[in-house]
Order: structure tokens, then sequence, then C-alpha cells
């Protein structure tokens, strides 16, 4: 276990942009079931993303322990600006299975407006039936279109100024297709 210690500190700091190893303000205690968590999905590789990469799963779990483990102020703005931690799919991805839920995962607790603020088009600018939901972390917003998608099209995800609970607001676009 001890050899596998640098990777999964590399993999928490790749699913958190932190580097929990000599962040002080982790709490030792996130960083030890963080550590666990990821030394057995190491042990059944079942549970672990094809390559080096960590699944959305994974990422999802960091995220909310992430949450658990700062000490997060609901006072003022925090000094990290509000940005997209992961994005399923990925910006500029191909070959999308036609049954993907999108989910976006935010640095931020987001505001429950943010729900309203996501959309999905298809090339030709129509609107996508789909509804989005936040989870209990207010982190991570899951989108859920009406119906499949139309095989090998583009699509884009479309943020507009979706707001977190600090009054901060993102916009920004994910473009990807399927296969």
């Amino acid at each position: 276990m001890l050899m596998l210690l640098p990777q999964i500190d590399a993999y928490i700091e790749q699913a958190t942009g932190r580097n929990w190893a000599a962040d002080t303000t982790v709490r030792q205690e996130a960083k030890s079931a963080a550590r666990m968590l990821l030394v057995r999905w190491h042990e059944d590789p079942g549970g672990m993303a094809s390559g080096s990469s960590l699944g959305f799963g994974l990422t999802a779990t960091l995220v909310q322990l992430e949450a658990l483990a700062l000490t997060l102020e609901t006072a003022g703005v925090p000094d990290e600006a509000l940005a997209l931690a992961a994005s399923i799919p990925e910006s500029g991805a191909t070959e999308i299975a036609v049954t993907i839920t999108p989910v976006l995962v935010f640095n931020h607790e987001m505001d429950e407006d943010a729900e309203d603020a996501v959309s999905m088009e298809d090339a030709d600018g129509n609107v996508v039936a789909a509804t989005a939901a936040l989870d209990v972390t207010g982190r991570i917003l899951t989108i859920t279109p009406g119906e499949d998608l139309e095989v090998e099209a583009s699509y884009t995800l479309i943020i507009d100024a979706a707001p977190d609970i600090y009054g901060q607001t993102l916009s920004t676009e994910i473009g990807f297709s399927t296969a």
C-alpha cells in the first residue's frame, strides 16, 4: 500500500485540483478516507476507468469528500473563481453514447437557479428537451435528455450565467458528438 500512496495522491490532486498531501486545510481524516477509497478501487480494477485517468464516479466522490474536508466559508466570495471542475462528456469529446446523461461538476456549491441556466442544443441550434438537477452537495449537476440523442450528431451544452451561492456566475459551452 505504501508504494501506491504517491500515485493515489496524484489521483486526488487530478480530481480536486489540490495537492492534498501538502494542503493543511484538508482534514487528515478526509485524506485517509480518500486514500483508502482509492486503494480499494486499485485492488478492484473494474471500479476504475481504463488507463491513468479517473472514472467519473471516483471524481464525483472526491469532490464530495473535498466539500466535507474543507471548511467552506458561507460569507464572502472564495478566492477561487467559479469554474467547472469536470464535465462528462469533456468539451470536444467524440463518439459519445446516444444514451449519455451529461454531468457537470462545479468547484463551488451552486445556487438552485443553476438548474435553469443549463441547456442543450443540437448542431442546428434546436433546443434538446432535457431536465437539469443538482445533487445534495449543490456541486454536481446532471442533465437528463428527454430521449436518446441522435446517432453521429453534434451537441452543445450551454451554461448561461449559472450562479453559485456566492453570487458568481459561469458561462461556457461544451461541445461533443455522438457515435
